[in-house]
């Protein structure tokens, strides 16, 4: 996931946040969408140190 999505996420969820209409379930999915990216984002980070990326 780039940093475009990334923040397109992050924006939605705070749109959430600010809604009278909170939903538990959009807010769980957003979150973790925005988790797992960072997730990804460490392990390619790992991977390419490894392999003597910069």
């Amino acid at each position: 996931m780039n940093n475009k999505k990334a923040l397109e996420i992050a924006e939605a969820i705070e749109d959430q946040f600010e809604s009278e209409t909170r939903s538990k379930a959009v807010l769980k999915s957003l979150i973790k969408a925005l988790l797992n990216a960072g997730s990804i984002a460490s392990i390619g980070s790992f991977h390419l140190s490894c392999i003597g990326g910069k």
